[in-house]
This record gives C-alpha cells, structure tokens and sequence, in this order.
C-alpha cells in the first residue's frame, strides 16, 4: 500500500505526577526545540524479542483478520507490528501484567475501524515511551490523551476515516477518526483500547465514537483527543447515559464477559451499553398470519434518528420465532420480515412496556395498509460523574491551552489563501478554485502544491475538473503516484474516485498485469467485463463482513472479493478500458456505458429490476405554509426503499431538501417505498410517521403527500447551527447566540431587553454569545452596562457564521436581517430563532426558557 508523508511529530516529556501542576510545564520555546521526525516506516525493534514468539502471534493475527487486509498487506506488514506489540509489552511496566485474553484482542490488532492501515504503531510508540515509561497505567493512558489532543482536535468530515497518521498530518479529524488515534496510540504504548461506538443517539440527530481503556483489571472511558484530569469523565457522560447502544468489534473470537451481539469469522460484536446506562431487554415474538412461530426472520430493531429509522441491531429469530436485544430504556422499533421477504411487519417498543414482556409481531401482509404514526421518546439522562476538584480542572485547562499552541504551530506551517494563491497563479479565472483546494489540503500541501506547479497551461482546465472529482478528505491524504497514475501519465485523466476506498494507483498495475489479448476482449464492452468477473472473481462476504474495500490490484492479484469490492473493482476496470462507470451514490447501483452519450445499463443487478427500467418521477406535494417552510432531507425527512422486505435509505446529498429537489420531482425506479417522516422536539422525543408507496412498472409520474407531524405547544428542533467554535464559551447544553451590531437601532432595542431582563437571564444561568462583526465592535458590547452576567462576546469577522446562517433559515445576511437571535444547544440543534426588527424577543426568550432541556 502507498504511504503518505507523515509530517512532523512533536514530543515533550511532562511531569510524571498524576496532576501536572503549571510550573512544571515547559516554555513553548523549549517545546519547540525538542522538534524531531520521525520515519515513515515501521521501527525495527531490538533483538530481544524472539522470533518464534513473531511467528506465533503472526499466524494467529492472520488466521483472525478480514481478506481485505490480508489481500492488501503483506505478511511483513503484520510481523512489524507484532514485533513493535512484543516490544511494548516487554518494555512498558504493565506490559507483564495484562491478561493473555485483553492483549490479544486490544493490543496486537492494527486495525481499530475501517481507516486505511499504517505505520502508525511504531511511529507512535518511539514518541509515546519516553514520555510515559515512568507512569502508572492510569497516568499513562490520560497522558496519551494529552499527547493526541496535541495531534489533532474535532472538525467533521466524510465517512471516509483516515489512518492514524494521515489524522495526525492534517491535526484535525471526526470522532470516529480521533478516537482510531486514540485507540491507535494506546494500543502502541502496550495499554489495551478499544473504540466504543454509539451508531445513533437517542435524544439528537448524531453519533459519536470515544475509546475505553483497559486499565488495572477494568474498563475506563475517555474521549479521544479531549482529555480530562481522570478516566470515565467526558462532555458525552450526559448523552451516553441517553444512549440506547453502545457496543464495538473486537477482532476474532473473543470469549470475555461482555454480551456478544454476535460473531461472524471476523469478529465479535459486544454489547457494552450497561457500562453507561441502565438497560433492559426488548423482546419480540414473530409468528404467520396463522399464529405460528416464524424461525429465521429477519429482525431489526431500529432507532429514529436523521429522520429514519437507523438498524441498531439485526438478527434473526430462534427456532422459537424470538429476537430480543439489550438496550438502554428508550422507546425502539422493529422492523420483522419472513425468511423469503415478501412479507413484513414494523412494531413500536415502547419503553413503558414492563421488561418480561414480549411483543408479538404478525407477517400477515406486504404493505403499511395505513400510515403509522407514533410518539418515540428517548431514555431519561442519568450521568454518573466522577469526583474532579477545580485545582484539577485548571491545570487540565492549562494543558490544554498549552496543547493547543503546540498544534497550532502546526498549523500555520499549512499554506495561507496568499500562499496558495501565489503559487495557482498562471490558472486564470480558476485560480481562486486552486488555491482553496492547495489550503484545503492541510498537512498534505506539499504533494498537492508541487502538482499544481507542474501541470501545463494546456491541461489546467482538465486538471480543475480531475481535482473537483476528490473529495476534500482525498486532497488531504492523496499521494504522488496516485496522482501520477491518474493524471500526469495518462493522455486522457481518469477519475480515482470510485466510492468509500483508499486511493491507490491500479491504473499502471492493470496496464501490466493485464494480457493485451484479454484486454481486447474486455474492450468490446462493460457487459464483457461483468461476465469475466463473475467468471473469475470469487465472492467471500462471509470473510469481508464489514466490507472493507479491497484495492482493485488487490482483487486481480488474489482472484477474490466481497460484492462491495467487487464493484469497485469493476468500475475502476471500466474506466481502465475508457468507459464510463460509476457507483450511483443514491442508490448504490453499479452503472456503466460505453461511451457518453449511451444510456447507462445496471450491473450485478440483485433487486429484481431490469437492467435498465424506466424510472418514474416522484413529486412529494407540501402545504406553502407549513412549517417549516422548506424541510431538509435527513432532518424532516428520508425515503428508503424496501429489498428483501428491509428498508434501504437512499442517500441523497446532506444538502437534498424539499424545495430544491423533491417539490419538481427526482426519479425512482419500480419498486416499493417507504417515506418516514418526522419533528424532533427539544427534550428529544420524536413525533414520527411512517407512510408506504409503490410505483408501478411503466408509470411515469406520482405524487406522495410529505406529512410531518406537528405537537403544538412543545418545542422543537427547526434548523441546525455550527455551535463547534462557541465550546470554549459555552461549554455543553443550551445557549443563546445572538449576531448583533453596535450603534444598529434593531440590535440596540434587542440589547436593551436583554438588560432589562438581566435577573431573569441570570436566573437561567446559560450563556448567552453576542457575535459581532469586527473584534472592536465586540469590544464595545462587552462594555454595554447592564447586561446580564452570563453574557460573552465573539467575533464573525468574514460573516461566515451568519452566511451559514442566513442559509439555513433562508434569509437575506445583511443589516436589515440583524439582529439574528438563536436558542440552540451543543449539538448543533436550534429551537428557536428570530431575525430583524421585532420587539419584545427578550420576552419570548424567558417564556421558552423553562421548557428549555437542561
């Protein structure tokens, strides 16, 4: 596998008490002269580990991994990283002590999720042993966190998840992807970790990923790269004990007392839900329209969230037609479907159920006769929190700041606009194009600017479509020869891009190892390609249950694939040939065409469609005066498609919504829906519904009523607001932000109330942000006399804060829509909002703050 440049990593050896007191810190100057790099493969590890003990430990990592990673990385790959385990656990003072059963299933494996595989372990380890050779367990593992939060803080970004050491390049990552450097890191340093994942939370529309270390013969909590002075403390304990799963894979066949969810040959599947929250066991009883027992149906129990109805768990029945899961004490859905799926049948689980009950689920029909519609609530939150001082505190926050520093110095060695724009000039009208994607690459600027430069005036056109067609994740982590491979040695570019895989460079490895006599013959057409593969390729999901995504090399070299990768493989052969290919990111149907103007024709078709039937156009029809008043897709509203009698979501873009994209109609093929729809209230409830159509072979148009439920007098969630930056002020929980200017008659009579009502606000106790546009103009307000206690001011200085805004609740961003007043939360949620001129906002404020969740 191509590796990319690892950057510079950055070390300092802290105090070793428990609570690093300020004065032991090192000057920043000092931390910056213990700068050194790294190298960018695997560390060799002293001679004292045998040989025989590699052997051993190597067969076994293999016996248990997925053919993904089998295929594409060689046995040498995992002897290093067994070495480097051996090496720890003969080094670190805890390595001794750990169990036989936590060291192979939390240490010796590499692979935490589904990130690109790395080097990371040996790098990691030569920063880390240094620095915490002298701790206790417990101190080691919460220095590690310091150590990553020195890495990389939280910025969201796709499904994609960047390895350890790409995270570390670019300093920034998702949960999922700060918590794989986590859980990377502490398995480097011989600590046992896993990555605990809650696919959906009950309360909010989100998820989120944190790491568990095994520490002193217990399981430990913390959130990756937010460290805390102790273990099992994070901004997440509130929302964790609202969860209604909380669970993660361990490699193989792990027999610990955890409740498996399940096994397959890969991995075990844990329920670890109990560690957060109090739980219960759901359980159903599927029987035949004439009251027998229903043994292997499928059963999923589903949890709303983005606006369907999200499969935590799927199963199938016992002989005695029974599902059941261990689950926190919110209100659920299963969605039941006889073994042949013509059948199904979806149940609402409510949590007033007593716990020894059972609910019956009867198949007795193919379609919701009339829609469903139902009150979800989440579980109560209940956190458990463990006892910190507040010298603790600040001196945690301390180190933070300081951390900060560190990787912000990072940071500013990453290209400016200037800098980027400098070296895009020559692109002409696309140069503001170029230099925003050179800045958008972070860590990965140097490969990425030398390709700029490179390309001639002649191809820079075709090279702003080929950069338009990466995602921003792949310009931060693309490597030279991909870009090579792609572009700069081929007449005519083709496009890397296939789906959720690495990038790696399988056009010259096609260009040899293909036959030119099989070349031709696959050339005629992608039909010819199809059937050389389902000739040749062998299909083991069994051994690829994740689907990790197999390199297209891969797949040629080893004759072997899952669907998933099989399909990637036949479009990149495709393109390969000069057809045009794709992974319909809607749908995920395999589409191809000879050539351009060609209708596409359907791949590997398994949903019993024709390979190309005509698609009927869907309207949803919506009241011009409802509220909201053009509703988001994933936010009010989803539509999934029934296969097999189990509804699959189509994946329309984040930004898909009514007025846009479903009031003129978007095409669907034949074939049975589901529309769900719903509106999320403040205190996390959900009032949902479920509504069936179907289009019909040959019909061309059809109206749906898009439906969304409303509670009156209850609040609820009516857009979204980036709160991520405001966390310094706000801390976790609801707040009031407010985009304001000084010496502006409408922003003055917003201020006056607000200082007219300051007990009131006081009372509340919550923040409340004024945002101005210039850092002087923030400096006025905070001078305001009288206003509340609890206020603080921030800046928007380009507008973007008010730009997204002004987006999102569609109005026009300048003085006239000032003052902006928002009620949103932590999570981003916003229950109320009120712009421009309109007296008496401070009143609406305290009438809704009792009703506020705390």
């Amino acid at each position: 596998m191509p590796q990319g440049r690892y950057g510079r990593i950055y070390a300092y050896r802290p105090s070793r008490s428990k609570h690093h007191r300020k004065n032991t810190q090192p000057s920043m100057k000092k931390l910056l002269s213990l700068l050194f790099i790294l190298p960018a493969i695997a560390a060799t590890c002293n001679n004292t580990v045998p040989t025989d003990s590699i052997k051993k430990y190597t067969d076994w990592l293999i016996s248990q991994i997925n053919i993904a990673d089998s295929i594409d990385h060689p046995r040498q790959f995992w002897e290093q990283n067994v070495a480097m385990s051996l090496h720890a656990r003969n080094e670190m003072p805890w390595g001794k002590n750990i169990p036989q059963r936590e060291w192979l299933h939390f240490v010796l494996p590499v692979r935490v999720n589904n990130e690109a595989l790395d080097s990371s372990r040996s790098v990691f380890y030569r920063e880390l042993a240094p620095r915490i050779k002298n701790m206790t367990m417990e101190q080691a593992a919460l220095e590690i966190n310091h150590w990553a939060h020195e890495k990389a803080t939280y910025r969201p970004s796709d499904s994609r998840t960047s390895s350890p050491l790409a995270t570390v390049r670019t300093t920034f990552g998702r949960c999922g992807e700060e918590s794989t450097l986590g859980v990377a890191a502490m398995r480097a340093a011989g600590i046992p970790a896993r990555q605990v994942y809650t696919p959906r939370w009950a309360h909010t529309d989100d998820n989120h990923a944190w790491v568990e270390v095994w520490v002193d013969n217990k399981w430990r909590f913390l959130g990756a790269c937010e460290p805390e002075p102790v273990l099992d403390l994070g901004w997440f304990n509130a929302p964790a004990s609202q969860g209604m799963l909380m669970a993660t894979n361990v490699i193989g066949n792990y027999n610990g007392p955890e409740q498996k969810l399940y096994r397959d040959s890969c991995y075990t599947r844990i329920n670890i839900t109990s560690n957060y929250t109090p739980t219960r066991k759901v359980s159903i009883l599927v029987n035949d329209s004439l009251g027998n027992p229903v043994s292997k149906a499928p059963v999923s129990f589903r949890l709303y969230n983005y606006a369907e109805f999200y499969p935590l768990f799927s199963t199938q029945t016992d002989s005695n037609g029974k599902a059941s899961i261990e689950c926190g004490r919110g209100d659920l859905v299963a969605w039941a479907t006889s073994p042949d799926g013509k059948l199904f049948h979806i149940a609402e689980l409510d949590s007033k159920i007593p716990a020894d009950s059972i609910i019956t689920i009867t198949l007795s029909r193919q379609a919701l006769i009339e829609p469903i519609e139902m009150i979800l609530t989440p579980p109560v939150s209940s956190p458990s929190l463990p006892a910190v001082t507040e010298t603790m505190t600040n001196e945690n926050n301390q180190r933070k700041i300081q951390e900060d520093s560190i990787r912000n110095y990072v940071m500013s060695r990453f290209l400016s606009f200037d800098d980027a724009a400098n070296i895009a000039t020559g692109w002409a009208a696309d140069s503001a194009t170029i230099a925003t994607i050179l800045v958008e690459s972070y860590g990965n600027h140097e490969i990425m600017s030398r390709f700029v430069s490179s390309v001639p005036a002649e191809k820079r056109k075709q090279a702003k479509i080929w950069l338009e067609q990466l995602s921003q994740k792949d310009w931060r982590d693309i490597t030279w020869p991909v870009i090579s491979d792609f572009f700069i040695n081929r007449p005519e570019p083709i496009n890397p891009r296939i789906a959720n895989e690495l990038l790696t460079p399988w056009p010259s490895y096609f260009d040899k190892a293909v036959p030119d006599k099989l070349r031709k013959t696959l050339s005629q057409s992608p039909s010819m390609v199809e059937n050389w593969i389902n000739d040749n390729i062998a299909i083991d999901n069994a051994h690829n249950p994740n689907h990790f995504c197999i390199s297209p090399a891969g797949v040629w070299r080893s004759r072997k694939a899952d669907t998933h990768s099989r399909n990637i493989f036949f479009v990149a052969l495709c393109r390969w040939l000069g057809f045009d290919a794709v992974i319909d990111p809607v749908t995920s149907r395999v589409l191809a065409r000879k050539t351009y103007g060609d209708e596409y024709s359907q791949f590997f078709n398994t949903t019993r469609t024709a390979n190309n039937p005509t698609q009927a156009t869907v309207k949803l029809t919506y009241p011009s005066d409802a509220i909201p008043g053009n509703p988001k897709y994933y936010i009010y509203f989803t539509i999934s498609r029934i296969v097999n009698g189990q509804p699959e979501l189509l994946n329309y873009p984040d930004e898909a919504n009514w007025k846009n994209d479903f009031a003129n109609g978007v095409e669907l093929l034949p074939g049975q829906y589901i529309l769900t729809t719903g509106r999320r209230l403040a205190d996390g409830s959900v009032k949902a519904r479920v509504a069936e159509f179907n289009i019909a072979e040959g019909e061309q148009c059809v109206e749906i009523p898009l439906v969304i439920l409303d509670e009156p007098g209850e609040i609820s969630i009516i857009g979204a607001f980036n709160a991520d930056p405001l966390l310094p002020l706000t801390g976790r929980g609801t707040f009031i932000a407010a985009f304001v200017k000084p010496n502006h008659e409408p922003s003055a009579h917003f201020l006056n109330e607000l200082a007219a009502n300051r007990e009131a606000f006081k009372s509340w106790g919550r923040p409340i942000v004024l945002i101005a546009p210039t850092e002087a103009e923030a400096k006025a307000l905070a001078k305001l006399p009288l206003l509340p206690s609890t206020v603080k001011t921030t800046i928007d200085p380009d507008g973007t804060w008010l730009k997204a805004t002004a987006a999102e609740f569609e109005f026009t961003p300048d003085l006239t829509s000032l003052p902006v007043v928002l009620v949103a939360d932590s999570f981003n949620r916003v229950m109320m909002r009120h712009n421009g001129y309109r007296p008496g906002i401070a009143d609406n404020l305290i009438e809704l703050i009792p009703r506020l969740p705390k």
